[in-house]
């Protein structure tokens, strides 16, 4: 039960940074929306590789 507390742990720090990361990406687009599209493709390709990890687990 540690252990998953541990990874548990792990990954809702992650998810903090990724949504701080997130949330400036959005910050920039509405400064600069020339960017939407460039944030855009990165969220994609985030989201790809996540339903490819998914798939092989």
């Amino acid at each position: 039960m540690w252990k998953q507390l541990n990874e548990a742990r792990l990954l809702h720090e992650e998810m903090d940074k990724f949504q701080l990361e997130f949330q400036y990406g959005v910050s920039r687009v509405l400064h600069e929306p020339s960017l939407a599209p460039e944030l855009a493709e990165i969220i994609k390709s985030g989201r790809a590789h996540l339903i490819q990890w998914s798939n092989k687990k």
